[in-house]
Protein backbone atom coordinates (compact mmCIF):
# COMPACT_ATOMS: atom_id res chain seq x y z
CA UNK A 1 0.00 0.00 0.00
CA UNK A 2 1.12 3.37 -0.94
CA UNK A 3 -0.02 6.25 1.42
CA UNK A 4 -3.04 5.81 3.71
CA UNK A 5 -4.75 2.45 3.90
CA UNK A 6 -8.55 2.95 2.82
CA UNK A 7 -11.56 0.52 3.23
CA UNK A 8 -12.85 -0.97 0.93
CA UNK A 9 -16.11 1.07 -0.52
CA UNK A 10 -14.66 4.15 1.58
CA UNK A 11 -14.61 7.19 -0.88
CA UNK A 12 -14.45 9.75 1.49
CA UNK A 13 -10.57 11.24 2.06
CA UNK A 14 -9.96 10.98 5.89
CA UNK A 15 -7.40 13.91 6.39
CA UNK A 16 -8.39 16.75 3.61
CA UNK A 17 -4.72 17.57 3.14
CA UNK A 18 -3.93 13.62 1.96
CA UNK A 19 -4.65 12.45 -1.55
CA UNK A 20 -5.80 8.53 -1.79
CA UNK A 21 -3.94 6.28 -3.19
CA UNK A 22 -6.18 3.06 -2.94
CA UNK A 23 -9.23 2.05 -5.00
CA UNK A 24 -8.68 4.68 -7.56
CA UNK A 25 -7.74 2.21 -10.40
CA UNK A 26 -4.11 1.88 -9.89
CA UNK A 27 -3.71 -1.69 -9.29
CA UNK A 28 -6.03 -2.43 -12.38
CA UNK A 29 -3.82 -0.83 -14.81
CA UNK A 30 -0.70 -2.27 -13.19
CA UNK A 31 -2.55 -6.00 -13.41
CA UNK A 32 -3.50 -4.88 -17.30
CA UNK A 33 -0.03 -3.64 -18.29
CA UNK A 34 1.46 -6.67 -16.68
CA UNK A 35 -0.66 -9.31 -18.66
CA UNK A 36 -0.24 -7.35 -21.93
CA UNK A 37 4.19 -7.60 -21.53
CA UNK A 38 3.71 -10.82 -20.49
CA UNK A 39 1.33 -11.70 -23.79
CA UNK A 40 3.74 -9.60 -25.87
CA UNK A 41 6.56 -11.77 -24.27
CA UNK A 42 4.95 -15.23 -25.35
CA UNK A 43 3.09 -16.31 -22.16
CA UNK A 44 0.43 -18.22 -21.87
CA UNK A 45 -0.40 -17.56 -18.26
CA UNK A 46 0.99 -15.02 -15.83
CA UNK A 47 1.12 -15.84 -11.87
CA UNK A 48 0.87 -13.72 -8.85
CA UNK A 49 1.65 -14.17 -4.89
CA UNK A 50 -1.25 -13.42 -3.47
CA UNK A 51 -2.01 -13.40 -0.01
CA UNK A 52 -5.68 -14.66 1.44
CA UNK A 53 -6.53 -11.13 2.05
CA UNK A 54 -6.11 -9.79 -1.73
CA UNK A 55 -7.29 -13.36 -3.47
CA UNK A 56 -10.97 -11.83 -4.18
CA UNK A 57 -9.67 -9.18 -5.93
CA UNK A 58 -7.52 -11.26 -8.13
CA UNK A 59 -10.57 -13.83 -8.67
CA UNK A 60 -12.80 -11.01 -9.72
CA UNK A 61 -10.51 -10.44 -12.53
CA UNK A 62 -10.37 -13.94 -13.85
CA UNK A 63 -7.47 -15.57 -11.25
CA UNK A 64 -7.75 -18.92 -9.86
CA UNK A 65 -6.00 -20.24 -7.18
CA UNK A 66 -2.73 -22.62 -7.85
CA UNK A 67 -0.96 -23.32 -4.58
CA UNK A 68 0.03 -19.54 -3.28
CA UNK A 69 -0.19 -18.13 -6.76
CA UNK A 70 -3.51 -16.72 -8.22
CA UNK A 71 -2.99 -17.33 -12.03
CA UNK A 72 -4.75 -16.67 -15.02
CA UNK A 73 -4.71 -17.81 -18.38
CA UNK A 74 -4.00 -15.27 -20.82
CA UNK A 75 -5.72 -15.26 -24.64
CA UNK A 76 -3.03 -15.53 -27.38
CA UNK A 77 -3.08 -12.32 -29.36
CA UNK A 78 -2.26 -12.31 -33.10
CA UNK A 79 -2.57 -8.61 -34.77
CA UNK A 80 -4.17 -7.37 -31.73
CA UNK A 81 -6.83 -9.88 -31.64
CA UNK A 82 -7.27 -13.05 -29.60
CA UNK A 83 -7.03 -16.62 -31.60
CA UNK A 84 -10.68 -17.66 -31.07
CA UNK A 85 -11.28 -14.02 -32.86
CA UNK A 86 -9.14 -15.54 -35.61
CA UNK A 87 -10.76 -18.79 -35.56
CA UNK A 88 -14.30 -17.44 -36.29
CA UNK A 89 -13.14 -14.59 -38.91
CA UNK A 90 -12.26 -17.63 -41.27
CA UNK A 91 -14.28 -19.57 -40.14
CA UNK A 92 -16.67 -16.55 -41.75
CA UNK A 93 -13.84 -16.28 -44.62
CA UNK A 94 -14.53 -20.17 -45.56
CA UNK A 95 -18.36 -19.64 -45.32
CA UNK A 96 -18.64 -16.91 -47.57
CA UNK A 97 -16.05 -18.40 -50.10
CA UNK A 98 -18.27 -21.12 -50.60
CA UNK A 99 -21.63 -19.43 -51.02
CA UNK A 100 -19.59 -17.21 -53.68
CA UNK A 101 -18.04 -20.44 -55.51
CA UNK A 102 -21.57 -22.51 -54.91
CA UNK A 103 -20.30 -25.29 -52.63
CA UNK A 104 -20.97 -26.76 -49.65
CA UNK A 105 -18.94 -25.11 -46.65
CA UNK A 106 -15.95 -27.70 -46.13
CA UNK A 107 -16.15 -29.73 -49.39
CA UNK A 108 -14.38 -27.01 -51.20
CA UNK A 109 -13.28 -28.97 -55.16
CA UNK A 110 -9.54 -28.04 -56.37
Amino acid sequence: VLGLVSPVGETKQRDPKAKDTQHVGFGKRLMARAEEISREGGFSRIAVIAGIGTREYYRKRGYHLEGTYMVKELPSLVLGLELKSWYIICALIILVASVLLGQTPGVLRS
